[in-house]
């Protein structure tokens, strides 16, 4: 995730939202190779192949702020 347009600093935190069974990913709030302008996070939801299509059927999207 591409921070670099955020004026704001500090470590970033996430969610995952959506409208169905995002409580089921597992992964969300791992942050991975933080930097000034970008961080990464591995989702995975046990028991199905997640895709791209699975993710929109569900509406799921990432927050994330700056501490």
């Amino acid at each position: 995730m591409s921070t670099s347009g955020c004026a704001a600093s500090g470590e970033p935190i996430t969610s995952i939202g959506g409208t169905s069974e995002q409580w089921g990913l597992m992964g969300a709030t791992s942050i991975y190779s933080p930097t000034p302008t970008g961080f990464r996070i591995y989702v995975r939801y046990p028991g199905s192949n997640l895709t791209p299509s699975l993710a929109n059927q569900r509406g799921w999207h990432l927050n994330w702020n700056r501490r």
